[in-house]
């Protein structure tokens, strides 16, 4: 199998990952190849992807899709079956949202909805003994002008069953020591799937509701499984931090405090790792502290609450956020949050409130990111049943940094810019200076590779 991925900087994919590695133990081989959306599908790029088709003489081609590069992916796509009649699938989050969609375009012959892993077995099995394809769960698929639309199957509930991500489909090492800043080589590393909460704009919800067993939507590996990958890992690689990149790390309080004392016996590495205001307790933030922890990421999202209650559907009060932010920073812990801007309904003073809350709190780090609709989303599907997005809009932004899709009916395209930047430079107020030394690391580099291209 070939992976294709289109992505907007070159960063470690950990669905890939995973899939590649189950792929691998059952014997099968896999090869990885990547193509930058800031950067066109010419005939540079086409003629590598033709090499590596050559070379590797894939049976299947597969690409994980999101909301911003499928319009890439039926590019590449169409361009491969002008060339070839390999089978292509296209799997992840947009694909298992929108899969009457994606099934639609020609050069796509199937699309796997939900986790991939038993799918793609089963399919790579029948394809070898040449058996019939088309009533695997999971996966829509065409053949001549009919589609097979199957059911959904159950969540795999035990994680430890399967293998530790393959970190080998690219240059990890490469890849985590290039960063902005290099005195901190951070190992990517996931306990657990799902998460607990249905915010109305993350595919959690949507996800959730695919399987027959969404009881079990959140599941943690052991901590024995986890220990044992980082060992396997530092083995292997040169890393001095971890950041652990779980929807939310500690949901389970049962199993952090396991994880916690098997951590502490092994391990000195520094680490970050998400949490929510309701988990911001005094005991899970102690014991956070004593293993390690340096820095907390979380989700402010809005600093107007009606928003965050009525739109977003995160019943957290102002006084929740305060309180949490309190105990965060009593514990020395670092604190880095997650802002939007744009969203539907929202007003000027809503983006005044969310400013004021992050001076206020004054996190370490502030990430502020411009509102999507996500397709399949209930926000997301809100937001284009009452008109507020600009279709013409869709193809010209490939991240959620660069600018609204939305009509907004309240605030300026400008405005909603603007708000981006100022609540970001809030973390300025911890006295994080590092910020604007990356801010002309990103700035310089940016434009010398804009000139590089250029020439």
């Amino acid at each position: 199998m070939l992976f294709v991925m289109p992505l907007i900087y070159s960063s470690y994919q950990i669905q890939v990952g995973a899939l590649s590695a189950s792929l691998k133990k059952e014997g099968h081989e896999v090869e990885y190849s990547e193509f930058l959306l800031g950067e066109r599908f010419d005939k540079v790029s086409q003629g590598a992807l033709l090499k590596t088709l050559k070379i590797f003489s894939p049976d299947i081609i597969c690409f994980s899709s999101y909301d911003f590069n499928f319009g890439r992916i039926n590019e590449i796509s169409s361009f491969v079956k002008s060339k070839t009649d390999t089978p292509i699938i296209v799997g992840g989050y947009y694909a298992s949202l929108s899969p009457d969609e994606v099934i639609s375009y020609p050069a796509i012959d199937m699309v796997c909805v939900g986790e991939g892993e038993k799918p793609l077995s089963e399919l790579l099995f029948r394809m070898k003994s040449r058996n019939d394809i088309s009533g695997i769960e999971n996966l829509y698929v065409k053949i001549g002008n009919k589609i097979y639309k199957n059911r959904v199957g159950r969540l795999i509930e035990d994680l430890d069953s399967l293998p530790f991500i393959d970190r080998n489909i690219i240059d990890y090492q490469k890849l985590i020591g290039n960063l902005l800043d290099r005195n901190e080589i951070y190992l990517n590393m996931m306990v657990s799937r799902g998460c607990p909460y249905n915010c109305s704009y993350c595919s959690n919800h949507a996800f959730k509701r695919l399987y027959p067993n969404p009881d079990r939507y959140v599941r943690y590996r052991s901590p024995q499984n986890v220990i044992k990958e980082i060992e396997e890992c530092a083995k292997q690689y040169k890393f001095n931090k971890i950041a652990f990149q779980d929807d939310m790390f500690v949901a389970s309080f049962n199993w952090f405090t396991d994880f916690a004392k098997e951590y502490r016996r092994k391990f000195s590495y520094p680490f970050r790792c998400n949490i929510r205001p309701e988990s911001a307790k005094m005991e899970t933030l102690e014991l956070l502290k004593e293993m390690g922890c340096e820095t907390v990421e979380m989700g402010i999202e809005s600093g107007d609450e009606r928003i965050r209650r009525e739109v977003l559907r995160r019943n957290i009060t102002d006084g929740m956020i305060i309180n949490a932010v309190q105990n965060i920073k009593a514990c020395g812990l670092r604190l880095k949050t997650y802002n939007m801007v744009g969203i539907p309904h929202e007003t000027i003073s809503s983006l005044v409130k969310t400013i004021k809350m992050n001076f206020k709190i004054a996190p370490f780090e502030v990430q502020t990111m411009i509102y999507y609709p996500l397709k399949g989303t209930d926000l997301g599907e809100r937001s284009f049943k009452e008109g507020w997005i600009n279709i013409s809009k869709i193809k010209k932004y490939t991240s959620m940094a660069r600018g609204s899709i939305l009509r907004h009916k309240n605030i300026p395209h400008f405005i909603i810019i603007l708000a981006k930047w100022l609540n970001s430079a809030t973390a300025l107020r911890s006295g994080n200076l590092n910020l604007i030394k990356q801010f002309f690391k990103i700035f310089f580099c940016g434009n010398f590779l804009i000139l590089k291209r250029a020439r």
